[in-house]
């Protein structure tokens, strides 16, 4: 027993006197043994004791939040659009004002995005308030769908709209709907730098690519849900008066701005951390840094990506406000049906995303954003007139837009993230 016991002890200490902090510990007293402890202990964690370290389920936790936000408020702008016309034709004002009130929410965004820029720049640990920042936002979309729904109720029982001059209502409805974008604009630009700043640079494209597809789902449910709401004609608490249901749309966002405003407060992390290549030292199967380019290399690739990226916003605007537009006025189709189809054409995002996650190992994120782009071309030639009557009423349209749109914003998610790994 005594030969073994010396044995274990002579390979113990050779074991430890390889290390020079081990060597110290066994030759000192007890004391400079718990002093040397500390002193290792301090070294290890000193660095990491003072900051906040990133976590992964905090990080999904507001990417999710982020996702709803981004869904609620692309929702309410959707939203909106079926009953456009027709509260432009109540107040009796020229059919562009259907138009106006589109340009306004995003007009409404931009001021918010550039408030967030500017913001970020002043303070540019700013995007870690993640709580505050939506919970006040979301707060502002509830108050501005709050006012829109009683204006609509003035217009509707008033006659001229709200209390005033004959034009009051007009102006009223119109500035609340700018109003109402700010928020959206704000959180839009948060969502963009938070989930840039929290993701590890290889899974960008990935995250941002889901980003869009929720925007696009957000799109596609407004008009669905406000069809509903409106088609609640023959019960029992539907409005006797038919223009009294132009509240019906406002009113449902409304009661969803609440749900989503109570989830926040419940799910939403108080602030959020960067993510350190130091914290994680590879991400599977992925290159962290890209590879370094030209600069002018640089420049041509972010320019098409910010091209790339307007004309998304430019097409998908100006085809969804026209589409709502032609299939009401020149083919006589009901809000119902303008609601539902306008709802489908965002809503084929989901096979066309279900094919990009069974098929997505197969192709680089370049030649995706180069089939998806080639998808929503291919979508624009059936808008032509020669194209459209081949089916009368108008049925080539919402084909047209269910190609294009999902396409478009699916393409430019992917595209958001590749161009922020640079």
């Amino acid at each position: 027993p005594f030969t073994h016991l010396n044995l274990y002890y002579r390979v113990t200490t050779m074991q430890w006197s390889s290390d020079g902090q081990s060597q110290k510990l066994l030759t000192g007293t007890p004391s400079t043994e718990y002093n040397a402890c500390q002193t290792s202990d301090s070294l290890e964690t000193g660095s990491t004791k003072s900051e906040p370290l990133w976590s992964a389920g905090t990080a999904e936790r507001a990417r999710q939040c982020l996702f709803l936000v981004q869904f609620m408020q692309q929702m309410a702008f959707a939203g909106i659009i079926v009953d456009s016309y027709q509260v432009g034709r109540l107040l009796d004002v020229s059919p562009a004002f259907s138009g106006l009130l589109v340009g306004l929410f995003m007009t409404g965004g931009a001021v918010g995005t550039s408030a967030m820029t500017l913001a970020l720049h002043v303070r540019p640990e700013a995007w870690k308030e993640l709580r505050g920042i939506l919970l006040t936002c979301q707060s502002m979309d509830l108050t501005g769908a709050l006012l829109y729904t009683t204006l609509i109720h003035w217009a509707v029982h008033g006659g001229s709209g709200a209390p005033g001059a004959p034009g009051m209502g007009i102006w009223s409805i119109a500035l609340v709907r700018f109003l109402w974008g700010l928020g959206s604009g704000v959180t839009g630009q948060l969502a963009g730098v938070a989930i840039t700043k929290i993701t590890p640079p290889g899974e960008l494209p990935e995250q941002m690519q889901c980003l869009q597809f929720w925007q696009t789902l957000g799109l596609g449910m407004g008009p669905l849900i406000v069809g509903l709401a409106i088609f609640a004609d023959g019960l029992p608490l539907a409005p006797s008066v038919q223009p009294a249901k132009l509240c019906a749309a406002p009113a449902t966002l409304a009661i969803l701005q609440i749900l989503v405003l109570l989830t926040l407060f419940q799910h939403c992390p108080a602030s959020i951390q960067a993510w350190q290549s130091s914290q994680i030292g590879q991400v599977s199967g992925v290159t962290l840094k890209p590879e370094k380019q030209p600069a002018g290399v640089q420049v041509l690739f972010l320019c098409s990506c910010f091209l790339l990226c307007a004309l998304r916003g430019y097409a998908v605007a100006g085809a969804e406000v026209g589409t709502a537009l032609l299939l009401e006025t020149p083919y006589g189709w009901n809000r119902h049906s303008i609601g539902f189809l306008v709802s489908g054409t965002f809503l084929a995002s989901i096979p066309l995303r279900w094919t990009y996650l069974r098929l997505r190992d197969r192709f680089s994120v370049a030649t995706w954003i180069r089939i998806l782009s080639l998808v929503a071309i291919g979508g624009t030639t059936l808008v032509f007139s020669r194209v459209t009557h081949a089916i009368p009423g108008g049925v080539i349209l919402v084909l047209a837009d269910a190609v294009m749109f999902p396409a478009l914003y699916l393409g430019e998610g992917l595209t958001r993230g590749l161009m922020m790994q640079f």
